[in-house]
């Protein structure tokens, strides 16, 4: 039976239980997306065949392939970066289906060469291909695929796996560079800067939140000053400190929206003390697959697991001048010390990737 004809019988007649309802949308909704899934990996495949096939039998033109890409991607509207790589995702997965596959207009399910009918049952997704698309190494390229169909890889595990045998490989150069990663923001705890306010000095937590100089505290420090103030303790100038300094704070996860937005409680002298403000940060420069999508869980899922095996957490905000909004560079400290900066632990296992341009919708979770 069609997938039409599934939706028509379903249709024709009211569910009747839970159980009916249940098995109807899992045939219409699950389904119905792996189907276009499928399709649009076969589309994909079949125009890179055709590009291929068309500059094989005419090698006098195939050394000006690009010419070719580029009269077509004017032709029909596409892009020439669309085309290429539909090209190399025939080039580079020859057998992924059977020729002539296309002669009656039917396709089989999208399968990396299943060595027996239950490791097909998982179809990869173009996002799979393209991700393995930069592998050099065809054998390698190919066992990854079948591994990743077998094990039921989302793409970010896909991802973090080819950076861990990357590292093994590397020298060959047969698999993705590293991916590159940011340079930490981290300041020192209890730090801030002197600001005028309402006439007078005041001390500058940070997230509008202010502490009015004493008349004698103000005879000590002028308009600009960084200065560290311990809690309990006195309010001491830094010589020739930096803006760099300010901004870091003790904090605790209270909610992980996804895998790069938390809300957190954040101490702004230090966990111990009780001025402290609840904020939606959004981590600096890198951005994770939408929670909607099976990575988008895994991402979530990731930080979450970090977050359970931390003992303490630092951040460092900034701020874009243009949204207003608040980014986050994350410090997670181990029970054993060690410091694991958790924006680029995201970029090294393939849960995000970097992003410096934003918009106010980045924050509208």
């Amino acid at each position: 039976m069609t997938g039409i004809a599934v939706v028509k019988k379903s249709i024709d007649s009211t569910p009747a239980s839970y159980t009916e309802l249940r098995r109807r949308v899992h045939e219409t909704l699950f389904l119905g997306q792996r189907r276009i899934e499928e399709t649009r990996v076969w589309t994909y495949w079949v125009t890179g065949w055709w590009i291929r096939e068309y500059l094989l039998q005419n090698r006098s033109r195939a050394r000006r392939g690009g010419e070719v890409l580029g009269k077509l991607s004017k032709d029909e509207g596409i892009s020439v970066s669309v085309l290429d790589r539909c090209r190399q995702f025939a080039e580079k997965f020859p057998k992924l289906f059977p020729d002539p596959y296309f002669a009656d207009g039917r396709h089989m399910s999208v399968t990396p060469y299943p060595a027996s009918k239950k490791e097909s049952k998982f179809v990869l997704t173009w996002s799979h291909y393209r991700t393995l698309l930069p592998v050099e190494d065809g054998k390698l390229r190919i066992r990854l695929a079948r591994e990743a169909a077998c094990r039921r890889w989302t793409v970010p595990e896909l991802e973090s796996q080819l950076q861990l045998r990357g590292k093994g490989t590397a020298a060959s150069g047969h698999l993705l560079s590293a991916p590159t990663l940011l340079t930490p923001k981290k300041g020192e705890l209890f730090t801030y800067r002197i600001i005028k306010e309402g006439g007078g000095l005041a001390l500058d937590h940070g997230f509008a939140s202010y502490w009015n100089l004493s008349g004698k505290e103000s005879t000590r420090f002028r308009e600009g000053d960084i200065v560290r103030k311990i809690p309990g303790g006195k309010i001491e100038k830094l010589q020739n400190a930096s803006a760099d300094l300010l901004y870091t704070y003790e904090a605790d996860v209270i909610r992980v929206v996804d895998g790069d937005t938390v809300w957190m409680k954040i101490y702004l002298e230090g966990h111990l003390s009780p001025p402290w403000v609840k904020e939606k940060l959004r981590l600096r420069d890198i951005d994770a697959p939408e929670l909607s999508t099976p990575e988008g869980k895994v991402a979530k899922q990731f930080v979450e697991s970090q977050i359970k095996a931390t003992e303490r957490i630092l951040i460092t905000t900034t701020k874009p001048d243009k949204w207003d909004r608040y980014l986050s560079d994350v410090f997670l400290i181990q029970p054993d010390g060690q410091e694991i900066y958790l924006n680029n632990l995201l970029l090294e296992k393939g849960c995000a990737r970097l992003k410096t341009r934003w918009s106010l919708s980045d924050w509208e979770t």
